[in-house]
């Protein structure tokens, strides 16, 4: 026999809401937040599989990621470069937001250097040469004539000789920004719905039933998808192709020599210091094939190659070893650069996805897109 729900929970947790949003990420909690300032009477629920989410918002890196001079000129070998600098802009525009939004997240601005390794040469001189045309370009985003400025580092024979400091890069503890977002949630009167795997929806005489895999129901007059990576598993997406990055954290070192940011390999290498340990990720670009899945599992080969990276290139007396390790899956486009999509699926149905491994700048700017639009 089937175990049956409460009253509470049917009259609660499964009465029918005005809008339900799937995914309790950092864009769907936004998502829900500048909805119901737009509308306050209607009754919002996030609904996900989990608790807390298990998705890219609290498997990231803890970025605040802006965009680095390398990453830029990449892009704009792919893509439009209006589209770039747009881009660029939403970036920061959303970590403004974030800063305004939610306090005490560790926020950390600036500090943050690319560095070039010996085999991108070619790279790194293009970099240099570009590097006041880019500032150019960058002056009506950040109002600073020098976002992005040369200087020496410490790690003479692994690069070369210039690092590029970013003055709009930054990071925060992923964990507490997630935290303040969730009591901002529960504070709005929104409905906070856990344990519910989206299994099937349909439209029955306007009204959407949504069904998990347990085959409890739930319904609503709208609906938000913020699953972005995970959209394929409800909706028949394009232009969505998943992109694991792994993540390791090194043990407490004697001397740590990053305070701050690091980035190398054209972005698909990125560091901070976590109090006396490093955090590293990236090297998706070393079994790119391989990382092209959903499944939150280790890459040995990636862990590998970062556990090296921090030994052979940064550490100057000493050597490490990995203390703790995971990934997550990041939304991206076929190719570099392009835009997230908001989109309606239907009447009633929208959907957000294809944050391109920027969700934590990009989420507060997408979630009021989404508003507008509702």
């Amino acid at each position: 026999m089937l175990n049956q729900e409460s009253h509470w929970i049917k009259e609660t947790y499964r009465q029918h809401f005005d809008l339900i949003i799937l995914g309790n990420g950092f864009t769907g909690m936004q998502s829900a937040l500048q909805i119901k300032k737009k509308y306050p009477q209607k009754s919002i629920a996030i609904v996900d599989q989990s608790y807390i989410s298990k998705g890219a918002s609290l498997r990231n890196a803890g970025f605040a990621c802006f965009g680095s001079v390398g990453e830029i000129l990449d892009d704009l070998q792919s893509t439009p470069e209006s589209e770039v600098f747009e881009l660029v802009n939403m970036r920061f525009t959303g970590l403004q937001y974030l800063q305004e939004d939610f306090s005490d997240i560790d926020y950390r601005n600036g500090n943050a250097l690319e560095l070039f390794l010996p085999s991108e040469e070619q790279h790194y001189h293009l970099c240099i040469e570009k590097l006041d045309w880019v500032n150019e370009q960058m002056k009506p985003i950040t109002g600073n004539p020098e976002t992005y400025q040369t200087q020496t580092h410490p790690y003479d024979a692994s690069f070369q000789a210039l690092a590029i400091a970013d003055t709009a890069e930054g990071h925060l503890h992923t964990g507490k920004l997630y935290h303040r977002m969730q009591q901002q949630v529960i504070a709005a009167g929104i409905y906070w719905i856990g344990d519910f795997k989206v299994d099937r929806y349909e439209k029955v005489n306007g009204v959407f039933e949504v069904w998990s895999k347990t085959k409890d129901q739930i319904k609503a007059d709208a609906m938000v998808s913020c699953l972005n990576a995970f959209t394929s598993e409800i909706l028949n997406v394009v232009e969505l192709v998943p992109a694991r990055g792994q993540i390791i954290v090194t043990q407490a070192l004697a001397h740590n020599p990053i305070n701050g940011i690091l980035h190398a390999d054209k972005g698909y290498i990125y560091a901070r210091d976590i109090g006396d340990r490093i955090l590293i990720g990236g090297g998706r670009n070393m079994d790119a094939i391989t990382e092209t899945t959903l499944s939150m599992e280790t890459n040995d080969k990636i862990t590998e190659y970062l556990l090296d990276f921090v030994n052979d290139k940064l550490l100057m007396n000493e050597t490490t070893a990995i203390e703790h390790t995971w990934s997550g899956i990041m939304g991206m486009a076929p190719q570099k650069g392009a835009f997230p999509i908001i989109k309606e699926e239907q009447t009633g149905f929208w959907s957000c996805y294809r944050l391109g491994g920027m969700g934590v700048a990009l989420s507060s700017v997408i979630a009021r897109k989404v508003a507008e639009r509702i």
